[in-house]
């Protein structure tokens, strides 16, 4: 038997007394709305979904059972989540309504709430000291592992944020892409933008993945299968810079004397 929640069941009927019992066992479930994001933690067999029907799942790859389901306000859409292996197992997640949501993991309650972005939340990502947001805004918000208080934003984005991540190697640096076709780097130390980089078309901006090298900080891969990648550099201090320089600068040439 099949719901309009999503849900399939297998119902067993029997007979006692002259009374018809049915026994309903659940088979499987699903999203009633399109998926809109996936994500996996630290294990291979269990990742997260959020859906335009409003609910964020938790499921199992062994037996593709759904291990817990949360759901949010009614008519707004799941636009990115992130399952929180590291601190509390919890599953952050992005809406339309420009919040940012926290349900617990194995109860699927939620957690804590917090109003994030004028306009749509469109992507969050998790570094070992922050949790971190872009919205329509153009903002990329970040706020405190456990106060949950705004620590910083970054407004150099003139249009909306697409998608921010963690970079690999350093906890403390984060990308985001814009539909500006904007690339930044920021410092969360510094709380400042260290490098920037500009697509050559905004469908250059609609997808954004992690590359796993140690030197490289982002690739870009668009609908037209164009990739780009950059080397991050550290940003450079006065002193390093004329050194650069100077070993840039070519020897002059010196005529010997006859």
């Amino acid at each position: 038997v099949g719901t309009a929640a999503g849900r399939v069941y297998r119902v067993a009927v029997s007979e006692k007394n002259g009374k018809v019992h049915l026994s309903p066992y659940e088979l499987e479930s699903a999203h009633t709305g399109a998926v809109t994001c996936v994500a996996f933690g630290r294990l291979s067999d269990v990742f997260a979904t959020g859906s335009a029907d409003g609910r964020v799942r938790v499921w199992d790859l062994n037996d593709y059972s759904v291990l817990q389901s949360s759901r949010g306000p009614v008519g707004v859409t799941v636009n990115a989540v992130a399952m929180d292996d590291d601190f509390d197992g919890s599953i952050v997640s992005a809406w339309s309504d420009g919040a940012r949501r926290s349900f617990a993991g194995g109860t699927g309650d939620l957690a804590w709430h917090l109003p994030a972005h004028r306009g749509s939340a469109n992507t969050v990502a998790l570094t070992p000291v922050a949790i971190v947001s872009g919205g329509d805004d153009g903002r990329v918000a970040v706020w405190s592992r456990g106060g949950r208080e705004q620590v910083a934003v970054f407004q150099d984005h003139t249009k909306p944020v697409l998608q921010v991540i963690a970079d690999i190697a350093n906890g403390a640096v984060l990308h985001s892409v814009g539909a500006d076709r904007c690339i930044f780097t920021f410092d969360l130390k510094t709380e400042r933008r260290v490098t920037c980089h500009q697509l050559p078309s905004a469908a250059a901006a609609a997808k954004c993945r992690r590359k796993r090298s140690r030197r490289s900080s982002s690739a870009i891969r668009s609908n037209a299968s164009i990739t780009g990648s950059w080397i991050r550099r550290s940003p450079l201090t006065s002193s390093s810079r004329r050194s650069t320089r100077s070993s840039r600068t070519r020897p002059r040439r010196t005529r010997s004397s006859p």
